[in-house]
């Protein structure tokens, strides 16, 4: 949660009704989402001390509708150090059928005191085809749309519906990829200057978002000259344009490509000058593209 002008020493008890809403309408817990919610935008939640002691007051009292009190703690990680050294005696001696379950994103992040007081249980990622059926059933996605969103979220439903919200985005990207290897295929150093002011307009975080999109497309694009649509997770679209364009990405020279963007990546999150960046690496295609 979050402090306010109103609420000093917040609980989870006072946004209980808006987290219900929130469970209700993204039930795969989007994090983001639920930070999102808040009327404070720039606050990072997080579990506050007055949370473990009220969490103490409540444990305390005799269940009567339940052999079990259960506590279930979503995001454990994000407890400041006076709630996990309030709650750490709590959780190593519990009251008589008080049972805690921790949720975390990222095990590695918790508190070292309360982590090694937990008994762990991993719960896998979902598979690909699992979250692609669950985009198909939802959004009445393209089953290929959805198969390669689902690829790319990594079994994360979250980071799939992300993907989806992302079209225009990932559209955008897409033309300029296809423009950038147009231009250096013609040799076009002119068209290629002004590609390179059009990228670095974009902004830096968008500057390295796209060069990660043109890798994972370089990738994909040389799985496809294997012939194994199995492996290969694309859209339609960018599966249109591959079906002319994968025969210039070979092993001659798919590597040096992808270094040569992820150089690109790290000197403009690094601040580098972005038109200089972009119109370095756009001359550098002319010639990567041409080693096929």
């Amino acid at each position: 949660v979050v402090k306010t002008e109103k609420l000093k020493e917040p609980v989870s008890d006072d946004y209980i009704e808006e987290f219900r809403d929130f469970i209700t309408s993204s039930p795969y817990m989007d994090f983001d989402k639920w930070a999102s919610s808040f009327e404070k935008k720039n606050a990072q939640p997080i579990i506050y001390v007055y949370e473990s002691a009220g969490l103490e007051r409540r444990l305390a009292v005799s269940a009567t509708a339940s052999k079990y009190k259960i506590v279930i703690m979503w995001l454990p990680e994000k407890m400041n150090e006076q709630a996990a050294n309030k709650l750490l005696k709590l959780i190593e001696e519990p009251y008589p059928g008080t049972i805690f379950i921790l949720v975390s994103n990222d095990a590695s992040a918790i508190l070292p005191t309360i982590k090694s007081r937990c008994r762990p249980v991993e719960v896998t990622r979902l598979d690909d085809a699992t979250v692609a059926e669950y985009l198909t059933r939802r959004l009445a996605m393209d089953p290929q749309d959805a198969m390669a969103s689902a690829h790319i979220a990594g079994g994360d439903i979250n980071a799939a519906l992300r993907t989806v919200d992302a079209t225009s985005v990932s559209r955008m990207f897409f033309d300029y990829f296809v423009q950038l290897m147009r231009l250096a295929y013609q040799r076009d150093v002119k068209g290629l200057k002004q590609w390179s002011a059009d990228i670095t307009s974009m902004g830096r975080e968008q500057e390295v978002k796209f060069y990660e999109y043109c890798t994972r497309l370089i990738r994909e694009n040389f799985i496809f000259n294997f012939n194994r649509p199995d492996i290969t997770y694309m859209n339609r679209t960018e599966a249109q344009f591959s079906q002319r364009f994968a025969r210039f990405i070979t092993e001659r020279n798919a590597e040096s490509i992808v270094n040569h963007m992820d150089l690109a990546a790290r000197d403009i999150a690094g601040n580098a000058n972005g038109k200089i960046v972009n119109f370095d690496f756009a001359i550098k295609m002319i010639i990567l593209i041409k080693n096929s």
